[in-house]
């Protein structure tokens, strides 16, 4: 099923891994229609950003953008190319 290993073990931080549960109540509470789900994790001296676009309906994946990189230590470029690239994708 759709998002049933999409987010892994929950994240670090107190956030909530992507699941097909996490999803359909986010569906049901909000009344979306598209989702963005997104992993930033970090390998050594390196972070990687990835993001999905899912259709609420039935948590199909639309689109999957990244992995984009950049340094650990100014990750500013990484997350500024996946946001454009989820806004151009949703917009």
């Amino acid at each position: 099923m759709p998002g049933e290993e999409a987010g892994g073990p929950a994240p670090e931080g107190g956030g909530q891994a992507f699941t097909e549960r996490v999803g359909r109540r986010v569906v049901r509470e909000t009344g979306a229609e598209t989702l963005v789900t997104g992993v930033i994790a970090q390998r050594g001296d390196r972070v990687q950003v990835q993001a999905s676009v899912v259709r609420g309906s039935d948590l199909g994946t639309v689109w999957t953008l990244g992995p984009d990189q950049a340094s650990a230590a100014a990750p500013t470029p990484a997350l500024d190319a996946i946001r454009e690239r989820v806004l151009e994708a949703v917009g």
